[in-house]
């Protein structure tokens, strides 16, 4: 398919969704904005609005009120990552843009003057959704330490913020459990707003509404990466089909789970970055004094370090793993080379990618000497997470 071919047809469909409207600068959203309820507006830069197709959009006044600005940001934050650790050897230019299909994913073909890696806007609502219960969920295992609420906070916060309560712990949980098996049934969700609100998400200490923007771009960054990978590891075939036919030759299909192992650890390793030795030990030496609430801290906590990069990434692909588990007909656990080929069978499985992502924190976060960062407390997460996924919600 052709970059004009793929032009006309992106334009087709998202006419007749009636999606052109969402490029409207002076759209009402008719309601109020329920992440923008909890945080200041001057910090916080994502819409949580009560339709799906709409969660992620950025809040930027006077300007237009798409997914445009996110994928611009995604591409330079993809770019840069990539180069700073010298991943990016692409052998003609890469190009980033919307996909104009409903389902979950992304995917990179071959165009005329290189290579288009598209992501669906359902990924992008989806993203920030799961974001916030994902990290609402952790109230379970109370990450943050208690102290950390000594610390000044504005005001209007003082009064709602706590420690992450146990009585909304199994909440949590429950509200990241209907939304995947509502995702997973329907591909949309009819009430984002009051999932995130079941959840407790609201009573938190307001870094955690940081730590979900974090996350949520960490989500869109590790998903570009990885489709760099595809292009950077020779993985693209000479029709850029990638070693895969449009009929789903088995054949050709054989060692396309193995492309896909080495694209999680080029996305990881660009997402992490170079510089995660100078970042991370400062803090660590931090936690070892026990000043947990030191200010310094607050880059950890929010999930702007590297060891947050590889916590999004850890929950992203438990994400595909709940997915999986849901056994969605046609939502696949993450990410093809073309637009054109049956991808069933090709991808390992959410919970495959998952534990291996997990077992190589080591090798891609190595710190000198005995100092170590631990997924655990993401493990312990993920073990809530199933426990809930097998309860009995009418129990």
């Amino acid at each position: 398919m052709s970059l004009e071919e793929l032009q006309e047809e992106y334009l087709e469909l998202v006419e007749s969704a009636g999606l052109l409207n969402l490029a409207d600068p002076h759209q009402d959203f008719n309601g109020l904005n329920a992440f923008l309820q909890y945080m200041d507006p001057g910090h916080c830069r994502y819409l949580l609005s009560d339709k799906f197709e709409r969660c992620g959009l950025p809040v930027l006044p006077n300007d237009y009120v798409n997914f445009t600005n996110v994928v611009h940001s995604a591409m330079c934050e993809a770019l840069s990552r990539a180069e700073e650790c010298g991943l990016a050897n692409f052998d003609a230019p890469v190009f980033l843009g919307l996909s104009p299909y409903s389902t979950f994913g992304a995917e990179v073909m071959r165009v005329n003057k290189g290579y288009l890696v598209l992501i669906s806007p359902i990924t992008l609502s989806f993203c920030l959704v799961y974001a916030t219960l994902a990290i609402s969920s952790m109230q379970a295992l109370a990450q943050l330490p208690p102290d950390i609420l000594e610390q000044p906070i504005i005001e209007r916060f003082r009064a709602i913020c706590s420690d992450p309560r146990a009585a909304d712990s199994l909440s949590s949980l429950f509200s990241l459990r209907k939304m995947i098996e509502e995702f997973s049934t329907t591909g949309t969700l009819s009430d984002p707003v009051a999932l995130v609100k079941s959840s407790g998400f609201g009573r938190l200490h307001p870094i955690y509404y940081e730590r979900v923007q974090a996350t949520y771009e960490h989500f869109i960054t590790f998903l570009v990466l990885h489709e760099f990978a595809h292009i950077d590891l020779g993985h693209m075939g000479v029709n850029g089909t990638a070693g895969c036919s449009e009929h789903g030759n088995q054949v050709a299909l054989e060692y396309r789970p193995a492309q896909e192992e080495e694209a999680d650890d080029y996305a990881l390793k660009a997402l992490v970055g170079t510089d995660f030795v100078e970042e991370l030990m400062p803090l660590l030496e931090l936690l070892d004094a026990g000043k947990t609430s030191h200010k310094a801290l607050d880059k950890l906590w929010a999930g702007h370090t590297a060891y947050g990069r590889y916590a999004s990434a850890l929950l992203l692909m438990k994400g595909f793993d709940l997915m999986d588990s849901c056994q969605v007909g046609d939502v696949d656990s993450g990410i093809s080379f073309t637009d054109n080929c049956e991808i069933n069978g090709s991808h390992p499985s959410g919970q495959h990618r998952f534990i291996r992502a997990l077992m190589r924190i080591q090798d891609i976060i190595s710190l000198p000497g005995e100092c170590k960062v631990s997924a655990i407390p993401i493990l312990d997460w993920s073990n809530f997470v199933v426990a809930a996924f097998g309860h009995d919600m009418k129990s």
